[in-house]
């Protein structure tokens, strides 16, 4: 089967579904990126941020089941998507798209552990350090800028639920002590990895402590 003929090209704002809806298609993402979001009461929360190579959508696809949020193309993209009928085509003739599918589903699995485990803490600075620890695993490497994540503090307080005073105290610490840097296009720069783990691990003592 010819991958390219299910290539499609998005706009910037597009929106691919939204929660409820029963469509069945799933996209992987050959350029651009997607954003899937989630409305809780009056704020609409970013779940998460797709790139090249990365696939959502798959649980309508595989379970027929509604759809759980919003999908929203944040740049313009090109998309390969896979309604359920080509999924089972596809797999059959290109094995290695069900196995990148299947590395992905566990990939996801452990990444819902950790956010379980950062909610079960029960200090907000250790909360929001295990969250940028959880993010940095998704950042990008960029020389001797250590690595970054395009997220601001506003969208980090509502991701979280955790008061913005109380996020830019810890970010401002964070900064103070040269751990990370917020960069003047939004970006949070972790500039020294492994004292912020140092952090998370000293946190977690005095939490099993107390």
């Amino acid at each position: 089967m010819d991958i390219q003929k299910l290539e499609k090209n998005f706009k910037s704002g597009s929106v691919l579904f939204r929660e409820g809806e029963t469509n069945r298609e799933m996209y992987i993402i050959h350029s651009g990126r997607v954003c899937i979001k989630k409305q809780i009461g009056g704020d609409e929360l970013t779940l998460a941020i797709f790139g090249p190579g990365d696939f959502f959508g798959e649980m309508a696809t595989l379970m027929n089941m509604p759809r759980s949020a919003n999908a929203e193309v944040l740049d313009d993209s090109k998309l390969i998507v896979i309604d359920s009928k080509t999924f089972e085509e596809v797999t059959f003739k290109r094995p290695e798209i069900m196995l990148k599918i299947m590395n992905g589903l566990a990939k996801r699995i452990l990444e819902s552990n950790g956010i379980i485990e950062g909610l079960m803490l029960k200090d907000d600075f250790a909360r929001i350090i295990h969250e940028l620890l959880r993010l940095m695993e998704k950042g990008e490497t960029e020389g001797d800028t250590g690595v970054r994540f395009p997220l601001t503090i506003t969208e980090l307080s509502k991701d979280m639920d955790i008061d913005i005073s109380k996020v830019n105290e810890v970010l401002e610490q964070l900064n103070r002590t040269g751990v990370i840097v917020i960069s003047d296009n939004s970006y949070i720069n972790i500039m020294n990895p492994v004292k912020l783990r140092n952090y998370m691990d000293f946190l977690l003592q005095i939490e099993g402590e107390g």
